[in-house]
C-alpha cells in the first residue's frame, strides 16, 4: 500500500493540526510507503480563474499516480481538489481518503453559495474511499451528508510521546491565580467571553494570559479595546504566538486552564492542558465531550456565556480541593490516552484496510 501524500509538508508546523500532520508524515517517510505529490499550490485563491487553474494543476498531479495508490488529502483544501476528487474516482477508481479535523459551517444562514458549499461536501465524500475524522463530533457532521457508518473512522490526533509521572500539583495557588488560555485570536475562539467573565468577577487576585496566533486582527484590536474599556490591563496579558520551550513554561505556572471556543473539531490545546494536570474549564461544542467529562476531569460551559465562566471560574478559585480533583483526573486521562506509534498504527490500519 503507497500513500501520495496532497497536503502541505509543514515544514515549520505552528498549530496543534500542523503539528499533528507533520508527524504523520515524518511517520510514513520513516515506514517508506508514501510519495509526495509535488507542485500543488496551496495558497487560497482569489478568483474562478485561479481556483480553476489551481484544480487543474492538481488534477494532472494527481493522473500520475498509480490506481494502487491511496491519495490522503486535507478536507479545508476542498475546493482546489472539485476536478480530482470527481474524476480520478469515477473514471480511475483512484482511492482517495479525507481527512476531517473541522465541520465547516455556512458563514451565512441560507444563499445559493452555502447550497453550493455543501452539495461540493456531499460529493467529495460521497466518492471518497474512507474518511478519518477528529472526534465523533465530526464525524456525525460528516455522517450528515449522506455517509455511511462503515465509511468513517475516528482518529483521534493525539501527539504523545511518552508517559509522564505525575506533575504533583497542590490544592496551593499561585498569588495571583494564574490563568491560561491557549488558542488562535480568532472571533470564533470566544476569548472575549472571558474578558466579559474577568470584568464582571472583578477580582483583583488573577491574571490571565491569553497565548496565541493573531488570526484575525480585526478581532485582536476587539480584544485591546475590551481590555481597555473594562480596564482589565493590570490582569490580562495578550502573550501571541509561544514556541514549545517558552509554552510549557507557560503551562507550568498556570493554575487554570480556560478554553472558551464557539466551535471545536476536537481540541488539541486540552490534551495539553491535561499534561500539565491543570483542572479546565471548556465550552461544551464539538469534540470537546470526547476529551472532558464535566465534574470529572473537567468543567463544561455553555459556550459564549460570560456567567458560565465567571460562574465555573469562582468555584474551582474558591474550592480548592474540587479544583486539585479536576487536575488529577484530567493527567489520569492523559495518562491513559495512546502514544504516538499506537495511533500511528491505526492511522496506517484505515489507510491500508
Amino acid at each position: 500500500m503507497k500513500i501520495v501524500w496532497a497536503l502541505p509538508e509543514f515544514e515549520d508546523p505552528k498549530t496543534g493540526a500542523e503539528k499533528y500532520y507533520r508527524q504523520m508524515l515524518l511517520s510514513f517517510l520513516e515506514k517508506g510507503n508514501v510519495t509526495m505529490a509535488r507542485g500543488i499550490n496551496y495558497v487560497n485563491d482569489r478568483n474562478l480563474l485561479e481556483l480553476l487553474q489551481n484544480n487543474i494543476n492538481i488534477f494532472k498531479i494527481l493522473l500520475k499516480s498509480g490506481r494502487d495508490e491511496i491519495i490522503i488529502e486535507e478536507s479545508s483544501k476542498r475546493n482546489k481538489f472539485i476536478l480530482s476528487n470527481i474524476l480520478l474516482p469515477l473514471i480511475w477508481k483512484q482511492k482517495i481518503i479525507i481527512i476531517v479535523n473541522e465541520v465547516f459551517y455556512p458563514r451565512k444562514k441560507s444563499g445559493a453559495a452555502n447550497m453550493l458549499i455543501d452539495m461540493i461536501n456531499q460529493l467529495m465524500f460521497k466518492l471518497s474511499y474512507k474518511i478519518i475524522v477528529n472526534s465523533s463530533a465530526t464525524g456525525q457532521w460528516v455522517k450528515q451528508h449522506g455517509v455511511e457508518d462503515n465509511k468513517i473512522y475516528i482518529v483521534y490526533p493525539i501527539l504523545k510521546y511518552e508517559q509522564e509521572k505525575i506533575p504533583g500539583k497542590s490544592t496551593a495557588y499561585h498569588q495571583p491565580i494564574n490563568l491560561l488560555c491557549v488558542s488562535h485570536l480568532r472571533k470564533n475562539k470566544g476569548q472575549e467571553y472571558l474578558l466579559d467573565a474577568l470584568a464582571r468577577m472583578n477580582r483583583n487576585d488573577v491574571r490571565l494570559k491569553l497565548v496565541g496566533m493573531i488570526k484575525e486582527p480585526e478581532y485582536f484590536n476587539y480584544l485591546i479595546e475590551k481590555i481597555d474599556k473594562n480596564n482589565l490591563k493590570d490582569i490580562v496579558t495578550i502573550q501571541g504566538y509561544c514556541e514549545a520551550d517558552e509554552l510549557e513554561n507557560i503551562y507550568r505556572d498556570a493554575d487554570i486552564f480556560v478554553f472558551p471556543t464557539l466551535k471545536e473539531g476536537f481540541g488539541m490545546v486540552l490534551i495539553e492542558a491535561m499534561s500539565f494536570g491543570l483542572p479546565i474549564i471548556a465550552s461544551n461544542v464539538g469534540g470537546i465531550t470526547d476529551i472532558i467529562e464535566d465534574g470529572v476531569n473537567g468543567v463544561l460551559i455553555e459556550p459564549a456565556s460570560a456567567d458560565a465562566i465567571a460562574s465555573a471560574l469562582t468555584r474551582m478559585m474558591t474550592d480548592k480541593g474540587y479544583s486539585a480533583t479536576l487536575g488529577k483526573n484530567a493527567f489520569n486521562k492523559y495518562q491513559g490516552l495512546p502514544l504516538w506509534p499506537e495511533t500511528f498504527r491505526k492511522l496506517n490500519n484505515v489507510l491500508g484496510g
